[in-house]
Order: structure tokens, then C-alpha cells, then sequence
């Protein structure tokens, strides 16, 4: 296997940097419409709940909503695909992340906006060369650098979904849904040991 990418530091931890490109690569737009989805989902239900309290019948009041929700599912359509290319524009079209991942679970830590892929690297290959000592303090280097951060543990782990196309790894918990970016070299691997350390998860492959 080529781990070109994939370090394992002298802590033990893997280490690897994903830059995805935000024009090319779909999957935070599912997201974005996933959420807003819910939202819209939520608010039907609460819709519906107080027109049955006020005496309409299922099918009456369904009707009712359904032209209103056809024009706010076209409006959240739209100011969607306008916000996630006003954000991806801003953050130059990439969206950079940098991956840990051990026996207990694994991080996902997106860099803040500016910070240069090839810094990255270099960073995860000096960590990946260097002792013990020094892997902490070039590692405080790589936290300055972040802007948000999400950690799946993998004794809570209950699904485990790869999607090879769009170098995706989705690790979902009870109340977290991490996703996890891999290029081709390194996908198996990874995918793999995610599965190895997820007893109590659901494995897909597709």
C-alpha cells in the first residue's frame, strides 16, 4: 500500500491532509440541503400539527401547505446553492482539512481559510520524522491553524459508510456524523482500520 499520504507519527497516530475541491466534489452541498431538508421537514410537521388542532382534516390540510411548501422548498433551493458558492468562493474554492486517527477514534480538523496545503504537508512529514517531544509541539502549530474540529470515538460508532467515488468515509455515531476525506492510494487502509476499531458499527461499501 502507498502511504504516501497517510503518516504514522512516533505517537502512534496517523496523520494526513485532504484538500477537496468545492466545485468538483458534492458531498458539503448534500450536507447543506440535508440540513436545511430537516428544517423544512420540521417546520411541516409543526404546520400540520396546528392545522389539525384547528379542525382541518389530514387531506385538507395537506393541501393547504402544499403549494406553500413548493415555493419554500424552491426559495431554500436556490439561497442554498447561492450560499454554497458564495462560502466556497470565499474560501477559494477548497476546503482543507487535516485528519488524525488512532486506535480510539479519529478527528477531523478543518484549517483555516488561507493556510497552504504544501505548509500542511511539510508539517505532517516532519511529525511523522521526528520524536515524541517534538510531534507536541509542531502538532500545537497544526491546532493554531484550525478553525473547527470534530472527533468520532469509535467505541461509539454505530455506521461505518465508504463512498470511494467522492473519497469519502462517513462515520456516524448516535449524536455525531463525521466525515472522513482519503485519496484513492490510501482509501482501503483507512476505510479498513476505521472497520477494525468499530465493533459495534454497520459496514457499507458502495
Amino acid at each position: 500500500m502507498n502511504k504516501k499520504s497517510v503518516k504514522m507519527g512516533p505517537d502512534g497516530k496517523y496523520r494526513w491532509a485532504y484538500e477537496l475541491n468545492m466545485l468538483t466534489n458534492p458531498t458539503i452541498l448534500v450536507e447543506v440541503f440535508k440540513v436545511l431538508g430537516i428544517s423544512l421537514a420540521i417546520t411541516w410537521v409543526f404546520s400540520m400539527a396546528i392545522s389539525l388542532f384547528d379542525g382541518d382534516n389530514l387531506i385538507s390540510a395537506a393541501r393547504s401547505l402544499a403549494s406553500l411548501y413548493a415555493i419554500l422548498i424552491a426559495v431554500m433551493l436556490v439561497l442554498g446553492i447561492l450560499g454554497y458558492l458564495l462560502y466556497s468562493a470565499l474560501s477559494g474554492w477548497k476546503y482543507m482539512v487535516v485528519f488524525e486517527m488512532d486506535e480510539n477514534g479519529v478527528e477531523h480538523r478543518q484549517m483555516k481559510q488561507g493556510v497552504e496545503k504544501a505548509k500542511v504537508l511539510a508539517m505532517l512529514s516532519s511529525m511523522a520524522g521526528l520524536g515524541t517531544g517534538n510531534v507536541g509541539a509542531i502538532g500545537r502549530g497544526l491546532l493554531a491553524a484550525s478553525h473547527h474540529s470534530l472527533s468520532s470515538a469509535f467505541p461509539d460508532v454505530r455506521l461505518v459508510k465508504a463512498v470511494p467515488r467522492f473519497h469519502l468515509i462517513k462515520v456516524n455515531g448516535l449524536l455525531t456524523k463525521n466525515r472522513i476525506y482519503v485519496d484513492d492510494d490510501n482509501f482501503d487502509f483507512v476505510y479498513d482500520y476505521i472497520c477494525q476499531h468499530c465493533p459495534k458499527a454497520r459496514k457499507i461499501t458502495r
